[in-house]
């Protein structure tokens, strides 16, 4: 498979998954709108981790924040990870997330969060938990170019591992949409009760009304 075939499938993979998610509307719920985020690897001078780069995004009232390395993460604890979600629901901000390059065979591949299935897993962990519709991954480098092989050994490798975290994907599709589904169940009873409680109020007081004109 020639790299720029690998490219066009994977595009393709990713914006049929994309669509359902709606990754392109903004957040004030307005379709026609596209949003605006910050991508924290072009803010990697500042080495903010992922608290201030949510905190600077909302700054800047932008719509999103695309923290694409596990690296920027505070702790991957799921106490602190939910803390961060909250943070940026309560700035109406996405968090999208990368976990990094999935080739062992790669030039720069760093085993700090294991090997790459591991650490794929554990990015899927972390955007179940903090909303992401996304696992951001990368083959490599430049550098991968000029190893024995070429790009084509770290294609099949970065294919090979994708297939592996494809059940675990399927899984953690599945839980954002029933999550999503009970947010949307308690909206829709909160607003019920909303209701409800205004047409009990509207009731009271016009019988009140009638009471007092009864009785002059």
């Amino acid at each position: 498979m020639r790299r720029r075939d690998f490219l066009y499938r994977t595009s393709a993979l990713v914006a049929a998954a994309a669509a359902p998610n709606r990754l392109l509307a903004a957040n004030s719920g307005d379709s026609t709108r596209i949003p605006l985020g910050l991508d924290a690897h072009s803010m990697r001078g500042m080495k903010w981790k992922a608290t201030q780069l949510i905190e600077f995004a909302a700054e800047q009232r932008l719509d999103a924040v695309l923290l694409n390395s596990l690296n920027y993460f505070e702790s991957l604890e799921e106490s602190h990870l939910l803390k961060l979600k909250q943070l940026a629901d309560g700035h109406n901000l996405r968090i999208y997330m990368g976990a990094g390059g999935i080739c062992e065979n790669g030039a720069k591949f760093s085993d700090k969060w294991g090997n790459a299935e591991s650490m794929l897993a554990t990015g899927i962990r972390v955007a179940t938990t903090i909303g992401s519709p996304v696992v951001n991954v990368r083959i490599g480098s430049i550098d991968d170019r000029f190893l024995k092989g070429g790009i084509q050994p770290r294609i099949d490798e970065a294919v090979r591992v994708l297939k592996a975290a494809g059940k675990r994907a399927e899984d953690a599709q599945k839980t954002r949409r029933r999550r999503g589904r009970e947010v949307w169940v308690r909206e829709s009873r909160g607003r019920s009760s909303l209701r409800g409680i205004a047409g009990t109020d509207q009731r009271s007081r016009h019988g009140c009304v009638r009471r007092h004109a009864g009785s002059g």
